[in-house]
C-alpha cells in the first residue's frame, strides 16, 4: 500500500461532500466556504496525490455501498432460476468483503 502524507480535517470534510453524486448537492464554492478555504485551494488538493487517492477511495465506499441493497432489490423483481440467484449472493458477499476492505484507513506517514 503506498503511504501518504496524512489529511487535515478540511480536506477529510471536503472529500465527504466531494465523494457524494454532485458533491452532495454542493458547489466547490460552497465546499470550500464550509471548509474555512478558498475554491483555488480546493483545485490545489485535487492536485495532491495524498487527497486525491482519500478521495477516490470515498466514491468507492459510497458506490459499493449501495451495490449490495440494489443486487437485492434486483433479485426480488426478477423471476429467474435458482442459479442466477445464488450467484447474484455470491456477489453480493464479495462485495461487502470488498466494502470492508476500503473502510480500512489508509497508513499515513509524516513528511
Amino acid at each position: 500500500m503506498t503511504k501518504h502524507r496524512p489529511l487535515r480535517p478540511e480536506q477529510l470534510h471536503a472529500i465527504h461532500y466531494m465523494a457524494q453524486p454532485g458533491n452532495g448537492g454542493r458547489t466547490v464554492e460552497d465546499i470550500a466556504h464550509e471548509c474555512g478555504i478558498t475554491r483555488q485551494t480546493m483545485y490545489k488538493w485535487r492536485g495532491q496525490s495524498n487527497f486525491q487517492a482519500e478521495l477516490e477511495r470515498q466514491i468507492a465506499l459510497n458506490t459499493l455501498n449501495t451495490l449490495p441493497e440494489a443486487i437485492e432489490t434486483l433479485l426480488a423483481d426478477t423471476p429467474n432460476g435458482k442459479d442466477t440467484i445464488v450467484a447474484a449472493k455470491g456477489l453480493a458477499n464479495g462485495l461487502t468483503k470488498l466494502i470492508d476492505s476500503l473502510r480500512e484507513e489508509p497508513e499515513y506517514i509524516d513528511y
